[in-house]
């Protein structure tokens, strides 16, 4: 990701600057090295970069802390105070830059249950349960403008699809065995993905 970022960051810069655009990341299973690369940028830092070509990172869940009230399962804060309130918020208005970073895990047969994240399904009473990674991110790759899979996991599936793994984990478009088996497929959805390995 680093060396994309160097290699094409003048013209990455040139086609976001002024844009507003928001940057929605979600994270699935991997080693968080994307977010680490991201965060070592050179001069100037990353996020003074994004501010400076008007870019805001809208949701990126390792950067944010996941706080929140909650009673009874219901969330009774905003998006202001509320990471999992922001995220959904964010993909409710659509329009955004989707970066996806790590596998997202199909398992248990077919469920996603082995990577989940808090959130209130859609059309649900409005109380926040545990969500398979694949269905938010179905979520948002509707709502998106582009989605950018950023890594090797997030691209093929990475270490999370070894062979034997009962993970299933899936690339956006791909996995390290097919370029038809990525999770865009196996949830019925097309479009176009910039894989950054």
């Amino acid at each position: 990701t680093a060396a994309f970022l160097a290699a094409h960051a003048p013209s990455v810069a040139a086609a976001l600057t002024g844009s507003g655009k928001k940057v929605l990341w979600l994270r699935g299973t991997g080693c968080g090295g994307c977010t680490a690369s991201f965060l070592n940028g050179g001069n100037p830092d990353v996020l003074a970069a994004l501010e400076s070509i008007k870019v805001e990172l809208a949701y990126q869940e390792g950067l944010m802390a996941q706080q929140g009230i909650f009673i009874d399962g219901r969330v009774i804060s905003t998006e202001s105070y509320n990471a999992f309130s922001r995220m959904e918020d964010v993909i409710g208005a659509g329009g955004y830059l989707l970066v996806v970073e790590g596998a997202i895990p199909n398992g248990p047969d077919g469920s996603g249950m082995y990577c989940t994240i808090a959130g209130r399904p859609p059309g649900g009473d409005g109380n926040v349960t545990s969500r398979p990674l694949k269905d938010i991110f179905k979520d948002a790759a509707d709502n998106a403008e582009a989605i950018v899979a950023a890594g090797t996991c997030a691209a093929f599936g990475g270490v999370s699809a070894a062979a034997g793994s009962v993970a299933d984990a899936r690339g956006v478009a791909y996995t390290g065995s097919s370029r038809f088996k990525g999770i865009m497929s196996e949830l019925g959805m097309k479009g176009d993905v910039i894989n950054v390995p």
